[in-house]
Formats: C-alpha cells, sequence, structure tokens
C-alpha cells in the first residue's frame, strides 16, 4: 500500500495541531537560511538539518532544564521542519534564489508556555541571537513568527514541499528525539 504525500503532510499537520489546540503550548513559524554550502543536493540538505539541529539543540537547553528525563518529556520544545523552496510571488531578492538555489530550512516550532525561559522565543531570539547562529558562520539568518491563529494553515505552508522537487520525506526534520536516539551522557567504557 503506498500513502500519498499530502495525506503524511495532513498526519503532521494533525499531530502538530494536536499538541497546539490543548494550549499548553506557544506556536512559532521558523525559517534558517544559509550561506553557500558548496556539493551535491543531499550534502546540502544534510547540512542544512545539521544547522537546524544545532538550532533546537540551543532552544532545548533553553526550555528544559533535564532534557534527557522521560519524565521531562512534555516539558519539551516540539519542532517539526522541511527543507524548503522559496515561493515564486514572495521572492523579493534574487540574491535568495541563487544562494543554494533558494533551498532553506523552515516549520513549526511549539515552545511549552511553562518553561525556563522568560520571555516569548521571538523576543528571547531577538536578544540572543548569537547563541543561535553558532560558530560555525552557516546560519545566514534566523526568521520567527508567532502563530496567533490559523495553525493548520501554517503548518501546511512549513511543509509545502514535503515530498515533492526531489525533497522527499528523507530529510523531515523532527524533535525532540526519543531518548534512545540521543547520545549517551558519558563515553561508554570498554574493558
Amino acid at each position: 500500500m503506498k500513502v500519498c504525500p499530502i495525506e503524511i503532510r495532513h498526519a503532521y499537520i494533525s499531530w502538530i495541531c494536536n499538541f497546539y489546540e490543548g494550549g499548553r503550548y506557544e506556536m512559532y513559524f521558523w525559517v534558517i537560511q544559509f550561506i553557500h554550502i558548496g556539493g551535491h543536493r543531499s550534502a546540502v540538505v544534510d547540512r542544512m538539518v545539521q544547522e537546524t539541529d544545532h538550532f533546537y539543540r540551543v532552544i532545548l537547553k533553553n526550555v528544559e532544564r533535564k532534557p534527557r528525563s522521560e519524565a521531562r518529556r512534555e516539558h519539551m520544545p516540539i519542532m517539526l521542519g522541511h527543507p524548503d523552496l522559496p515561493v515564486r510571488k514572495e521572492t523579493k531578492n534574487l540574491r535568495e534564489v541563487y544562494i543554494n538555489e533558494g533551498l532553506h530550512m523552515n516549520g513549526i516550532l511549539l515552545i511549552p508556555r511553562r518553561s525556563r525561559m522568560k520571555l516569548t522565543f521571538d523576543e528571547h531570539l531577538r536578544q540572543n541571537r548569537k547563541i543561535y547562529y553558532g560558530t560555525s558562520g552557516v546560519k545566514r539568518q534566523i526568521h520567527v513568527e508567532p502563530i496567533r491563529s490559523s495553525p493548520e494553515k501554517a503548518t501546511d505552508y512549513a511543509l509545502k514541499f514535503m515530498g515533492r522537487e526531489n525533497l522527499g520525506f528523507d530529510h523531515v526534520f523532527i524533535r525532540p528525539k526519543t531518548i534512545s536516539e540521543q547520545p549517551s551522557k558519558s563515553p561508554l567504557r570498554l574493558g
């Protein structure tokens, strides 16, 4: 049985909206644009996903004190994203189209209303931009916008290229990772 890309996208939309509708999360649309990253498209997307993971890990440290605790799972931020291409009508700057063929990452971020973060996430990001950009120098721009209405439309828009434009489903970005996917705190001791 083959699953249609639209059905997969709608499942992600339902998943995000179920979290949001409980009233425990603030919802944000995010976009990360990058400087030129050389290589084939798959290598470029891999690097973008790696940089997006850095962005999430910084968010996680600022939201939850014990991110490895299974008991604290419900207090972690939730991030869903996918590689994206500019929409023709919204492309204001030709430079954006030429850098990495316009490829960037975007998605939805849910921040628990009760967290270590004392500001809304967009305010927190404005005050702490440097730590979110990191030291790699690859992130060119990070944009975050609060979603106050129509979470279904925002999520659908964020995932508009999922399964299309040779971007497929291989690079769907979902965080938090399960506890078993996370690296161990300390290296394995042999012998």
